[in-house]
């Protein structure tokens, strides 16, 4: 009787898988939630400040899955390191595999993408952060090449009248 020869690769499959805790990061609006919903909806749990309103709903989930050893995806902002530091501390003492996801966008792409929201998704644009093409990316650093976005209107006016001022407001 011959024996046939294991193929000289093998792949290595651990059972039961380990569970995975994700992080996303970026000011919003960037696709995180989407990208959420088109790779993760299925296998992992959604720790979202948005949908749970308070960091004690947070921590109870956060802390249900770590007991169950489920798979989560912390899709809150996230900018800065201290931000994330919590969820990758409690992660890796439960033996989950960390993995962190930096969505880049271009200001023009965050605006349109947010205008296609609806109701309370909506974000106020000075919710939206831009950082100068030039500057270097720092993980887990907002620094002076972080700007918030606002909006200027222009007016282009004429003055018909004007009335000398009383009180205070005069001079």
């Amino acid at each position: 009787m011959t024996s046939t020869p294991l193929p000289s690769r093998t792949t290595r499959f651990q059972f039961p898988p380990v569970p995975t805790a994700t992080s996303f990061f970026h000011a919003p609006p960037t696709g995180k939630s989407t990208f959420y919903q088109q790779r993760f909806a299925n296998t992992h749990m959604r720790i979202n400040l948005d949908m749970l309103k308070t960091r004690t709903r947070e921590d109870i989930l956060l802390e249900a899955c770590i007991r169950a050893q489920q798979s989560f995806v912390v899709d809150n902002t996230n900018v800065l390191r201290r931000e994330r530091e919590k969820y990758i501390r409690l992660a890796k003492a439960a033996g989950y595999a960390v993995i962190g996801y930096y969505f880049q966008s271009r200001l023009g792409d965050s605006l349109q993408r947010n205008q296609q929201r609806e109701g309370k998704a909506v974000i106020p644009e000075k919710g939206v952060m831009a950082k100068s093409r030039s500057a270097p990316y720092a993980a887990g650093a907002r620094g002076q090449s972080w700007l918030k976005v606002k909006r200027t209107h222009t007016l282009d006016l004429a003055v018909l009248a004007a009335e000398w001022g009383h009180g205070r407001r005069r001079g």
